[in-house]
């Protein structure tokens, strides 16, 4: 019985410390948390493209992709995008399934956690359903074009950036010619 107040005092300072450590005013003002959006733009060439994005998306047939809360055309692009970022390695003995490996994964996990944020807002009304479409196609048409070319130092900028506001700043900073 007399272990149960001592259990519920470390309980209760711990969750003190937690709070102090949740709530502190100071935690933004650390340089090794602040980051700031590179002022470079990138620019990738993308004249030497492998596929037509128009065409490729007029043969997905929506009846064989996943629903997405923006709708049918984001949703193809989506399938495109996974597509041409995924594939599906061959099985191992020992495994009766192949991995799937993701190409460029810091442009793959930027463009779904992007993905979300956009959901998000639009659900909240912060931006309209045309906004969300819009914006989100245009970065899934981006990171298509862009499979092929150099990225890595693109890719370095996305790793670096905190959360979906400066991930959507990196990529309107992306330039094709």
């Amino acid at each position: 019985m007399k272990t149960l107040p001592v259990i519920l005092l470390i309980l209760f300072h711990a969750n003190l410390i937690a709070q102090e450590l949740t709530y502190n005013p100071d935690f933004s003002d650390r340089p090794e948390n602040s980051y700031s959006v590179s002022s470079r733009s990138f620019v990738f060439s993308v004249n030497n493209q492998v596929f037509d994005l128009d065409e490729e998306l007029l043969k997905i047939d929506s009846e064989n992709i996943r629903r997405h809360a923006l709708g049918d055309d984001v949703a193809k692009r989506l399938h495109l995008f996974e597509k041409t970022y995924t594939y599906v390695s061959e099985a191992v003995p020992g495994s009766f399934s192949g991995k799937l490996v993701i190409q460029k994964p810091a442009i793959y996990s930027s463009l779904l956690k992007l993905g979300k944020y956009i959901t998000r807002l639009e659900k909240k009304g912060t931006i309209s359903r045309e906004e969300a479409v819009k914006s989100y196609s245009h970065l899934l048409e981006v990171a298509l074009k862009i499979y092929y070319a150099d990225t890595a130092e693109f890719e370095e900028e996305l790793k670096k950036a905190p959360d979906a506001k400066a991930l959507a700043d990196l990529f309107r900073k992306v330039e094709l010619i």
